[in-house]
């Protein structure tokens, strides 16, 4: 995940024709783009949200996922 986040920096950076030097969060802030881990994270989280309701077994039964049990 860190190197892709690497590399959307880079092409932001690129695109936006701003000094490398620029601090990466402000980069986002200013080209109003989010973090790589953001939308991975807001994507997994409406997944987990709407997974119980399908009608797949499969994608119901990952909806219940839940890290802390073992």
């Amino acid at each position: 995940m860190a190197m892709l986040q690497r590399v959307q920096n880079e092409f932001l950076k690129i695109a936006a024709h701003v000094p490398r030097y620029i601090p990466t969060q402000e980069l986002h802030r200013e080209l109003q783009q989010p973090m790589l881990m953001d939308v991975v994270r807001d994507m997994a989280e409406k997944f987990c949200a709407t997974a119980p309701e399908s009608t797949d077994l499969l994608i119901s039964v990952l909806g219940d996922y839940d890290p802390e049990k073992p």
